[in-house]
This record gives structure tokens, sequence and C-alpha cells, in this order.
């Protein structure tokens, strides 16, 4: 099973990308601060996590949620590939949302 779960903060406004075929998608940045607390300097530390919206999600989500409002996220994970400008090939993370709920209330 492929399912990830996150609750964490909006790190920017959710801006919408229009694609061909009435498509639409978003890109999010997610801070999720860890539970624990790093036992050098006795600060929590927190996760940067990319997430791709598509669709409805991605319009709810940038017609409601702005900067700094938490949202738990449900979906699943994919690696991407890239290729950097010297021809090394990497694979990242990346989340495709299929659920997302609005924490802070309006």
């Amino acid at each position: 099973m492929n399912i990830v779960i996150l609750t964490g903060r909006l790190v920017h406004d959710v801006e919408i990308v229009e694609l061909e075929n009435d498509k639409c998608k978003a890109l999010i940045t997610v801070a999720v601060q860890r539970e624990f607390k790093n036992p050098k300097n006795d600060t929590y530390e927190t996760d940067f996590i990319k997430a791709t919206l598509w669709q409805g999600i991605a319009r709810n989500v940038s017609m409601y949620c702005k900067r700094g409002d938490m949202i738990n996220l449900r979906g699943r994970i994919v690696m991407d590939r890239h290729t950097c400008s010297d021809e090394k090939a990497f694979n990242y993370p990346e989340i495709i949302a299929e659920r997302v709920t609005f924490l802070t209330s309006k």
C-alpha cells in the first residue's frame, strides 16, 4: 500500500496552473514539524515536503487556504526522475494529494 498522511502548514499561497483540456494543478509545499526535539540544540526541526494537487482539490485549496494555514494531506508517493544540466539523473519523492482536510478555522 502506498499511503502518505501529513499534517502541516502551507509555506506559500496556492497558485493554480491551468493546463490543456480544462485541467489544472497546484504545486504546494507543506512545513511538517517533527514530534521530537533535536538533542543538540533542543529545538523542533521542520521538514518541507512538496506535493501536487489536481483539479477540484487544487481549486478548493487555492480558494479556502492561504500561507500559514494548517492542512492534513492524504495521498501517495511517487518517484520523479530529473536530469541535471551536467547529464546526471536523480530521483526524488513527490506527494500526489488525493484528499486534503482544512484544519484552520475561518
